[in-house]
């Protein structure tokens, strides 16, 4: 039974459906093991990909957290975080605000 959830750093595995691709990832997920309990602690990350594309659409249903069986959400995507496109987009900032 999860018990716990480590939000990661997002990483250029989402592109694969797979941030274990990460050294991190793969490092926390093995550190967890040796302590036993990797059974109760699920992984996450907040990936800005969500919040960019919103590829499969569920945003406002699922939000930017993405949890390690979820992600199929931003496969096939590579974004680092870029605060610009806030600056150059303020409609997109507002529109984010709201939905919070």
């Amino acid at each position: 039974m999860v018990s716990r959830i480590l939000i990661l750093p997002c990483n250029r595995g989402a592109v694969y459906g797979n941030y274990f691709i990460s050294k991190i990832w793969r490092y926390i997920d093995k550190k967890l093991r040796r302590m036993n309990l990797r059974h109760e602690t699920m992984l996450a990350a907040m990936d800005s990909i969500i919040t960019r594309f919103n590829p499969v659409g569920d945003r406002l249903e699922k939000g930017s957290i993405i949890f390690e069986n979820e992600m199929y959400r931003v496969m096939g995507y590579d974004a680092a975080p870029n605060m610009r496109i806030f600056e150059k987009n303020p409609d997109f900032s507002q529109s984010l605000l709201m939905i919070l």
